[in-house]
């Protein structure tokens, strides 16, 4: 980015530099999410989006040298960032995270109940062994990723949940994402 900068490169899709959009200089802490953004929340609500994709940062790691601590006590963060996607207005979401939402606990219960009742999503897949998507990775819970449509309606159309497995697809139906007593 600093070379970007210097070079005065304009912004992708524009020719407005990209050193417009930073504060040369700006100190202080920033929390988790705001490492992450390059951009204020405000400008990106204000210059609108069509679509956010992603493969957000997964976790917040706490303070310790030891990474099997970090491992065991980082909050997730995904939440917080798809939250804010879903703010921007945008007319599309598609990001790949974690599945281990699905069984809530450690701060995820609000998020797993939002992401079962939302309406807009229109495609869910599922994926039990993260190897197939990324190689020599330990993610236990495995992964999924969604596409959320501003005009879908899944209480009218359902949403197409598609299960993956390291033998290809072993499940490709729609349905509600909640389904009662589970």
């Amino acid at each position: 980015i600093a070379s970007q900068i210097v070079l005065n490169t304009p912004m992708l899709f524009s020719n407005t530099p990209i050193s417009k959009f930073f504060i040369i200089g700006s100190s202080g802490n920033k929390n988790a999410i705001d490492k992450h953004h390059i951009f204020p929340k405000n400008y990106l609500k204000n210059i609108g989006f069509d679509v956010t994709l992603g493969n957000p940062p997964y976790q917040d790691n706490q303070a310790s040298d030891d990474t099997r601590i970090n491992r065991a006590f980082a909050s997730a963060i995904y939440p917080s960032i798809i939250d804010v996607s879903r703010d921007l207005n945008t007319k599309y979401i598609s990001m790949i995270m974690p599945a281990r939402w699905y069984a809530g606990g450690k701060g995820l219960d609000e998020f797993r109940n939002q992401m079962l009742k939302d309406i807009h999503i229109s495609v869910f897949h599922d994926f039990m062994n993260p190897e197939l998507i990324f190689p020599n990775t330990n993610i236990r819970s495995g992964l999924c990723y969604f596409l959320w449509d501003n005009n879908y309606n899944a209480t009218i159309n359902l949403t197409r949940v598609v299960s993956h497995s390291g033998n290809g697809i072993i499940s490709d139906i729609k349905r509600p994402l909640e389904i009662e007593n589970m």
